[in-house]
């Protein structure tokens, strides 16, 4: 069981109040400042060769095809790291990974671009599991941190979802970031994050608006299949609020 689900677990809450304390097993870089324009220009370029795709780059990466749309978008920050396995794929010497090597000791000590005290999430990939769910590595599975919304930065445990594909849209799109409130109470008409632990640090999710509640289940209509019903037990799954966009 993940730690996010086991804290859910054994926090006695309201009816309608989950809560999260996080205990991150790994340390996440956050985005760097980098001259993104001409970081997508490149990268762009490059991928314009023959037998190169945005696909493939993202199989390099390590990453959700999605992470390279929301950088090609300039939603998301290059890390240095990247820089060379970009480089390598695309068969081009961007000339700019050497001097940032130099400066390999300001990302080392995870100095983001925003003024430091300014308050970050984690990010979590939203995978579809084929069957028409999805899930979510509680545990290792943070792809990034980004800048809480300004309504939120006090909020403890604030953490937001990367949705992978459409299958949500017209609500949720692909590449879309929808962020996750722990600890507010979740009422009817909410967006709500539906989680049910699936072993080995991952969790079954499923995003959809609440219909109503009981002691005994919940009822909503998922976005991902929104003509048939959904109905589980308040035994085994957790409602948390997603917070309305700014």
């Amino acid at each position: 069981m993940s730690s996010l689900l086991r804290d859910l677990q054994h926090i006695a809450t309201p009816l309608l109040q989950f809560s999260r304390s996080p205990a991150p097993r790994r340390a996440i870089t956050p985005s760097i400042a980098m001259p993104l324009k001409n970081d997508v220009e490149w990268i762009e370029r490059g991928l314009e060769q023959p037998g190169k795709n945005q696909a493939g780059l993202a199989a390099a990466l390590g990453k959700h095809r999605s992470i390279v749309t929301r950088i090609l978008k300039g939603d998301r920050q290059l890390r240095v790291n990247e820089i060379k396995i970009i480089e390598n794929y695309l068969g081009v010497n961007r000339g700019v990974a050497a001097a940032l090597e130099e400066r390999t000791s300001v990302y080392d000590d995870a100095v983001p671009s925003a003024p430091v005290n300014q308050p970050r999430g984690k990010i979590f990939l939203l995978e579809p599991d084929g069957a028409g769910a999805f899930l979510i590595d509680l545990d290792d599975g943070a792809v990034q941190l980004d800048p809480k919304p300004s309504r939120y930065v006090s909020v403890k445990g604030l953490f937001g979802l990367l949705l992978g594909d459409d299958v949500m849209a017209p609500r949720y799109k692909a590449g879309e970031i929808a962020w996750v409130h722990p600890s507010a109470p979740v009422r009817p008409g909410d967006d709500v994050l539906f989680l049910e632990d699936a072993g080995a640090g991952r969790a079954l999710a499923r995003i959809g608006e609440l219909r109503g509640a009981d002691a005994a289940q919940w009822t909503a209509t998922l976005y991902s299949d929104p003509d048939e019903p959904f109905t589980v037990p308040r035994d085994g799954w957790r409602a948390l609020k997603i917070l309305p966009r700014d």
